[in-house]
């Protein structure tokens, strides 16, 4: 048997994974989102961006984009539990998780309410890259408000993400099902994602939470509107 000591990253991680378990009521709601119509706006998009702006447009960026507008419109996933106070924010730092070799990191996106597709993209992408390369600094982990955790490179589906404390609210994203869908009479072949959407039951309770899953899913499904 093999026994190998707890320290570092992996020490940092346990320690807010089981306070984040022990310390709020966390419930989980499931839907999925027909991105037929996202998948098809991406690619063209993409390539026009790695040729004009040489930033690669991916699905991940557009979910992100989705998550913003939602929270503006429904501030209060965009809290947090702090001494028995709700404190919600006016601000989006968005979090994204990158997984390493070591660990679990979570760069931060601030003020994501005030940037682009395109500006979010290559925010995202900047910080993914430093944060594989162990370049990021202790603030650029911190302050988070909401956050984001992709399995979908996995084959993952619907799954149960535990929430980066002290925030309200964490979206795990699944991979993206080519599934046969009746639309009216008719069965066609649509590109379904699989959302999970982790809060906190101390801070708001089902209804609009799922409002606010919901929101997501429609501004995913009208993908237009995510580059406006």
């Amino acid at each position: 048997m093999e026994q190998t000591p707890v320290a570092g990253i992996r020490k940092v991680i346990a320690a807010r994974m089981l306070d984040s378990l022990q310390n709020s009521a966390q419930l989980t709601l499931t839907l999925k989102a027909d991105v037929t119509g996202l998948t098809k706006l991406q690619k063209p998009m993409s390539e026009t961006a790695q040729k004009q702006y040489d930033v690669k447009l991916t699905i991940t960026d557009f979910i992100a984009r989705a998550v913003v507008l939602s929270l503006k419109q429904h501030k209060q996933m965009n809290s947090a539990y702090i001494d028995e106070r709700i404190h919600t924010f006016g601000h989006v730092h968005l979090g994204m998780a990158v997984a390493l070799d070591k660990g679990l990191v979570v760069p931060v996106t601030r003020h994501a309410e005030k940037l682009s597709l395109l500006e979010l993209a290559r925010g995202l992408k900047s910080l993914a890259q430093r944060a594989r390369g162990g370049q990021l600094d202790s603030e650029e982990m911190q302050g988070s408000t909401f956050t984001i955790t992709n399995l979908g490179a996995y084959g993952i589906e619907h799954f149960t993400p535990v929430l980066n404390p002290p925030e309200a609210g964490i979206l795990g994203v699944g991979a993206v099902q080519d599934t046969p869908v009746f639309v009216g009479d008719e069965v066609q072949r649509r590109s379904l994602l699989p959302l999970s959407l982790t809060f906190d039951h101390r801070v708001l309770d089902g209804a609009p939470a799922a409002e606010f899953l919901r929101t997501v899913k429609q501004h995913l499904e009208d993908p237009y509107r995510l580059v406006l």
